[in-house]
């Protein structure tokens, strides 16, 4: 077995659910294929109408196929480093935009209580 099997199976040990199951499989097409990046790539395909994902996690995570297994130990975690960030951004960019989502549907809320009001007076 090797570091990153190993890594990926510490990793579906850790979690729970869909995404647990995404490490595990990924830990098996390793051993199985022994390419990192075709593993990876195998993953994501067979994943991909299991977990809910945007265009752009697919995108990063896809990305990381490219470096996984070919380039250094200290390369691979700084793409993976580099891939973690852009998530976060983009998941605080979703928080956001649910924040103003939430704010709509309040003042939405709002008048058509007003608009009830006007119609039942």
């Amino acid at each position: 077995m090797n570091p990153l099997e190993t890594a990926l199976r510490r990793v579906a040990q850790n979690l729970n659910g869909p995404v647990a199951d995404f490490f595990a499989a990924a830990a098996r097409q390793l051993a199985v294929l022994n390419n990192a990046g075709e593993a990876w790539q195998r993953t994501l395909k067979d994943f991909q109408g299991k977990l809910t994902l945007t265009e752009t996690d697919w995108a990063c995570l896809a990305e990381l196929s490219a470096l996984l297994g070919v380039t250094d130990q200290a390369n691979q975690i700084r793409a993976i480093r580099e891939n973690v960030a852009r998530l976060e951004a983009v998941v605080q960019e979703s928080q956001e935009k649910v924040k103003v989502n939430e704010r709509v549907l309040r003042y939405a809320g709002f008048i058509l209580g007003m608009i009830l009001v006007l119609v039942l007076y």
